[in-house]
């Protein structure tokens, strides 16, 4: 019997060996999964209550922007805001998805 590449490797390897070949078949057989897309608006001062009764009052229109999103597309249920309500700290805690940044020093010394 002539011996193969796995034969000649240590068993430990070999049977990692043996894990892995039916991942890298299965990746190079099935077609790429596209992730699906997020688009997030934020709007700074926009606070859900405000959308909704300029919605109600006819102030932004139901056929588009704002207004069409909130009828065709997903939206949050529950709106968190952080502390303090400013609007870098705002950006920053959505682009980390914490609530409460650990203390950051600025240049000029301030802390947040």
């Amino acid at each position: 019997m002539k011996p193969t590449l796995l034969r000649c490797l240590d068993p430990g390897l070999r049977r990692w060996a043996l894990r892995l070949v039916p991942l890298v078949l299965a990746a190079a057989v099935l077609p790429a999964v596209e992730p699906p897309k997020v688009v997030l608006i934020s709007m700074d001062g926009a606070t859900p209550r405000l959308v909704e009764q300029d919605l109600a009052e006819g102030s932004l229109p139901m056929t588009s922007g704002i207004g069409l999103l909130k009828a065709k597309v997903l939206t949050a249920l529950q709106n968190l805001t952080v502390t303090p309500s400013l609007t870098a700290v705002g950006y920053i805690a959505i682009a980390t998805a914490r609530t409460r940044p650990a203390p950051m020093s600025s240049p000029i010394g301030s802390t947040w």
